[in-house]
């Protein structure tokens, strides 16, 4: 990898960040909508204010009665990256500043996973920032489910973490920091505090890790075993959060079973498919948060933030099956000339588009409408915490 190009993209998406959320930096500005305010504002200041203290906040007494606090996942008590903000800013803008980071790391990560793929570096940065500012995450902004946001940007990086380690295994090479870097992604990712997430990345991880396995030709008890290993670590590092969780857990109400149309209340219908590719198929609630004021939005109230795939990723899929057997310009012209002229090879655009269309939401930050933008989420002023307690 050019470490060059590499700095120039971090740079410039760095830049990008915070022109989009200037007012988060310039003006102190927070987020503000959905659960933010009556949630994760609240617990937010209480933890910040138990831990200056020198308390861990395991118990919170403003909850009915009083309830755990540590052992809800979703307090996110011991995530290493919110109590290194609190350090610096106050929690109100904390929320803000630490939804930049969690973007530019998404898109950091987004940006290797390319990258070790073998794309070229623009297409991975257009990868790159269309996953981190795309539609899957635009939407939780408009939806105050920052969680979902802290935990869906480590994907990339397990991604990337788990090619790696078999590119260098299947090679012969040393593994060098890969297993310390799977390591430090997993504890973040349990510690970021959404469950559903964590989840599903790991489910997607190991699909991925199943798919590496099949076609490794040599190395795969090691692969295999380096990451096992690496989970093993991680769990045990992550275990002051993992097991008070799955003991609370026991006294929740989804313990038991489901009837069925409960269990499938937010189950995406076929009706809503067209939002795809027609981002105001059903409308738009973004324009509330304008001047405008306006809801037009006429679908089911589960389905309104809508699944916007943007455009970039739409043309990339297309590109891949037009440019999949096209001979590449540069086809014999491998290093030192080592490729035959008579040897099959592929267009160089197969790389941009596949990293294109696998950005899950690249294009832009439009999932519910031409107005959706992340500014309108922002508030100059968050309710003070007694205001948000039970």
């Amino acid at each position: 990898m050019n470490s060059r190009s590499a700095t120039l993209y971090f740079v410039l998406f760095a830049i990008t960040l915070a022109i989009l959320f200037a007012p988060v930096l310039l003006r102190g500005e927070t987020f503000a909508l959905g659960d933010v305010p009556d949630q994760f504002l609240p617990w937010r200041v209480f933890t910040s204010e138990e831990i200056s203290e020198g308390r861990i906040p395991l118990w919170n007494p403003y909850t009915f009665c009083g309830s755990p606090f540590l052992a809800n996942m979703q307090s996110a008590v011991l995530y290493p990256i919110d109590r290194a903000v609190d350090l610096f800013f106050q929690p109100e803008q904390g929320i803000g500043i630490g939804m930049i980071l969690h973007l530019f790391l998404g898109g950091s990560f987004l940006y290797l996973l390319a990258r070790s793929f073998g794309t070229s570096e623009l297409p991975s940065g257009i990868a790159a920032i269309g996953y981190a500012l795309g539609g899957f995450h635009a939407i939780h902004f408009l939806g105050g489910n920052l969680l979902t946001i802290t935990s869906s940007i480590y994907l990339p990086g397990h991604l990337w973490v788990v090619h790696t380690l078999r590119k260098r295994v299947e090679a012969g090479k040393g593994v060098g920091l890969s297993p310390l870097a799977g390591i430090l992604l997993a504890v973040l990712q349990v510690l970021s505090g959404h469950a559903q997430m964590t989840f599903y990345n790991a489910l997607f991880v190991g699909l991925f890790f199943l798919a590496n396995l099949i076609t490794m030709k040599k190395g795969r008890i090691k692969f295999i075993s380096f990451l096992i290993g690496s989970a093993l670590c991680a769990a045990l590092l992550a275990a002051p959060q993992i097991l008070p969780t799955l003991e609370y857990s026991q006294h929740s109400s989804r313990t038991e079973l489901l009837p069925f149309l409960p269990a499938t209340e937010f189950s995406f219908g076929w009706e809503f498919l067209p939002s795809f590719f027609l981002p105001e198929y059903l409308g738009t609630r973004a324009d509330m948060y304008t001047p405008l004021r306006a809801d037009t939005y006429w679908g089911d109230w589960k389905n309104w933030s809508a699944v916007y795939i943007g455009l970039l990723p739409a043309f990339g899929f297309l590109c891949f099956f037009f440019f999949l057997n096209s001979p590449s310009p540069h086809c014999g012209e491998g290093l030192g000339g080592g490729v035959p002229r008579k040897s099959k090879c592929y267009s160089s655009s197969v790389p941009f588009s596949w990293s294109a269309s696998s950005s899950l939401s690249a294009g832009t930050p439009r999932s519910t409408g031409t107005s959706t933008t992340t500014s309108p989420c922002l508030e100059n002023s968050a309710p003070p915490q007694n205001s948000c307690r039970a």
